[in-house]
């Protein structure tokens, strides 16, 4: 098992946010499953909540319907073929753990294994909602635990060490795509860019005719005394 860290509860959704395929492994009555998912994703912070869709006829449902418990492990690009091959096989036919090489290690808190050689571990709790589990294949569950693997991710930020430790996403016909780097903007950026876009929409228009009040007001600005140190001329908004 690769070294991990435990990561703050609140701050779990980090480890869902960017929306990697996971590996749902479950396990009840001696028997257990992993399989492969690409719908998942965080719900809240605090407690935090994930969804994810759980077919009906695979024995992952199974085990999870009768355990209300699973983990989502967040493989990485290195476990691209070992995620295809649990994601396309099925439990009842084979062990995954010893036919495809989906080592599991043991939870902290829930029954469920967790995987080996992943990015991340959320260890969870179903939260019981029938309806939406029997029509819609979707279960929302509680994070009881978190763990990240400190090479890839720590103190609430993803740092991928080499283009094999990233996390991927699936898209179809055994294709995957990997993470890539990250952009980061500030706020001032953003406010920046709103302020640009205005003013290229008044550039595409007539000129706004001022108004007299706006007129009278910044005559009235500049005739109040500077009581405020700032240079001559500027103006004052009356209080």
């Amino acid at each position: 098992m690769n070294q991990r860290i435990a990561v703050p509860l609140p701050k779990a959704y980090l480890l869902l946010n960017h929306g990697p395929t996971v590996l749902v492994s479950s396990a009840h009555g001696g028997r257990r499953n992993v399989m492969a998912a690409a719908w998942s994703m965080a719900l809240d912070f605090d407690p935090p909540k994930v969804a994810v869709v759980i077919d009906k006829t695979t024995l992952t449902r199974e085990l999870v319907d009768a355990s209300g418990e699973f983990v989502l492990s967040v493989p990485s690009r290195r476990q691209a073929a070992m995620t295809l091959a649990v994601g396309t096989q099925s439990g009842r036919e084979i062990d995954k753990f010893a036919g495809v090489g989906a080592g599991g290690a043991a939870a902290s808190v829930v029954g469920a294994p967790l995987i080996e050689g992943c990015l991340a571990w959320l260890e969870c709790r179903v939260i019981a909602e029938p309806h939406i589990q029997q029509t819609y294949d979707l279960f929302l569950a509680e994070v009881v635990a978190a763990w990240a693997d400190p090479a890839a991710f720590s103190e609430g930020r993803w740092h991928f060490p080499d283009a094999q430790q990233r996390s991927i996403h699936y898209l179809a016909g055994g294709s995957f795509f990997a993470t890539g780097d990250p952009s980061r903007f500030s706020r001032r950026c953003g406010r920046a860019a709103r302020r640009s876009a205005r003013r290229g929409r008044r550039t595409k228009t007539a000129p706004r005719r001022r108004s007299r009040s706006r007129s009278r007001w910044r005559r009235a600005t500049r005739r109040v005394p500077d009581r405020c140190g700032r240079p001559p001329g500027r103006a004052v908004a009356p209080r």
